[in-house]
Parts: structure tokens; sequence; C-alpha cells
């Protein structure tokens, strides 16, 4: 009748095609962290502002989050949103940040600093920022171009996840997402893997158990 599709759908179904491809790719690696940690396990990508969760794998804790799949979240708040402003598309910082927990970073400079160090690192943390006790450990996807598309993230609660648990989680964390970027076509130049951590702990034990 009088109305026919135009290239503005054209796009969108095309974003939803390529979202779908990521989610595919990526859960082997998320059901394999969630094997490894114990912990949930996130696929999230960038809105606006905010992180949308894409996919997770839940933990095997009964003192956890239940599964969020479609939820957002405040970007400054969160260690996937932390990440996707540092690494990914230039964003501009609102003036205004939410307060959502203690830790919450709300000013400008403080995210500024944030960010850099996380451009340093590779890797984000968040720790009473989202919800007290509330820990999350995020690494970058990147796609063919090099571009930060989305992010791979470990959370749980604060109790199990200490600054020694944090750690060893890099590592596999970080593994992951390369992992996922290859199969994405990101080149091995594009790749900027974190230092390698020694697993520690409970997550030492698991990696030896599901690898004997």
């Amino acid at each position: 009748g009088p109305y026919r599709l135009g290239p503005g759908l054209i796009a969108l179904g095309s974003s939803a095609l390529s979202t779908m491809d990521l989610r595919t790719i990526a859960r082997h690696e998320l059901v394999s962290l969630t094997e490894l940690t114990g912990e949930n396990a996130t696929l999230e990508v960038m809105l606006d502002f905010e992180v949308l969760i894409l996919d997770e794998v839940q933990g095997r804790y009964l003192l956890g989050s239940t599964p969020e799949i479609g939820r957002r979240w405040p970007a400054h708040a969160t260690s996937t949103g932390k990440l996707l402003l540092a690494l990914g598309d230039k964003r501009d910082i609102p003036s205004t940040l939410q307060k959502c927990a203690p830790k919450t970073i709300t000013t400008r400079a403080r995210l500024e600093a944030e960010l850099s160090r996380i451009r340093r690192h590779g890797y984000a943390c968040a720790v009473d920022e989202l919800e007290p006790g509330f820990v999350a450990v995020a690494a970058p996807v990147r796609n063919h171009t090099g571009a930060v598309i989305a992010a791979l993230s470990i959370n749980g609660a604060k109790i199990r996840l200490n600054p020694s648990e944090r750690r060893s989680l890099i590592g596999p964390l970080c593994a992951s997402a390369n992992c996922v970027s290859r199969r994405l076509g990101a080149a091995e130049s594009f790749i900027v893997g974190a230092v390698a951590v020694p697993l520690k702990s409970k997550t030492r034990e698991m990696a030896m158990n599901a690898h004997a």
C-alpha cells in the first residue's frame, strides 16, 4: 500500500543479523567461562550510554544474579560499559552520572581517569559500582576491522570474588574474548591480550578438574 521498507529498516535488519551471529559465536566461550569459574558469564554491547546483555550463562552458585538477557544498565556503573566507553566508539559523557551503589563513579573527571586506566590494561573491573556486593570483570571483543564491538564479562558476589580471585579471572577471560574476536575475523595484530595471570585457589582447582 502507501508504505514501503526504507534504508533504515534494512540497516536495522542487518544489525539484528550481526547480533545473532555474535551470540552464536560467543556462546561456547560463555559456557566455558562459567564451567571454569562457577560464576555468571555475559556477552554485552553498548546502546547509547547503556550496556545491553545479549546473552548470559548462569553460574552454579545460589548467591548470584538471575538471568538478565535483554536487561540494560548504566554504562558508567558496569565493567562492560566502562570497557566499551574506553575502547569502543567515542561517546560524549553525560554531565550527570547516576549513583547506583556506594562506589559508582559519578564525576566526569573520575570516569575519564578510569577509562585511561582501562586503555592501559586492556580490561575493566567494577566493584560495588552497580550494586553493593556485586563484582564484575570485562574483556573486549573485536571484529574483523579491529573495532571493539562487545564485551565478555564474569560477574558474581564480592564475598567470592575477592581481589586475588579477580586477578585470577583476567587471563582466562581475556583469552575467551580473544577467541571470539578471532572467530569474528580479527587479526592477531588487533588483539591485545592481558598479561597472563596464574590461576589461583578455586579457579586453579576448577581448571585442573576441567582438563583432567
